[in-house]
């Protein structure tokens, strides 16, 4: 199960937590739930998506950069799992509609890669990465 706040692939940690899940019942418990700014180890990879909207998802450096086409589908399909974690509470038919929704899209682009910036107080174009295509 994909940690909200750490890289996709490896888990590291790449979100300042500011507080951890503490429900017993919960499947995320211990999990961080509010998150401060991305760290200087992560970065936001922004993906084109099969139907034209773009998708952000969080990796660590290390991972973001060696990212192909091949692993596109790998990396979806742990998105569309954690999607599919967070969907618990909601009415199961809602739960199937939002989770084929989500498999029926993959990525097809890496468009950018995006980071915190402390100066600007947001999300900018990140150098260590891939540029706009």
């Amino acid at each position: 199960m994909k940690r909200l706040g750490c890289c996709t692939l490896c888990e590291t940690e790449v979100y300042e937590v500011k507080e951890y899940l503490d429900r017993p019942d919960s499947p995320r418990h211990g999990h961080p739930c509010r998150l401060g700014p991305l760290l200087e180890n992560g970065t936001q990879v922004v993906f084109q998506m099969s139907d034209g909207s773009e998708a952000a998802i969080t990796f660590c450096v290390p991972c973001a950069g060696p990212l192909t086409a091949a692993d596109y589908p790998g990396i979806w399909q742990i998105v569309c799992e954690s999607n599919a974690i967070s969907l618990a509470g909601r009415p199961r038919n809602e739960q199937i509609e939002l989770q084929q929704r989500c498999q029926a899209l993959y990525p097809v682009a890496l468009l950018c890669w995006r980071r915190e910036d402390p100066e600007a107080g947001r999300l900018t174009m990140d150098r260590r990465g891939p540029a706009h295509a």
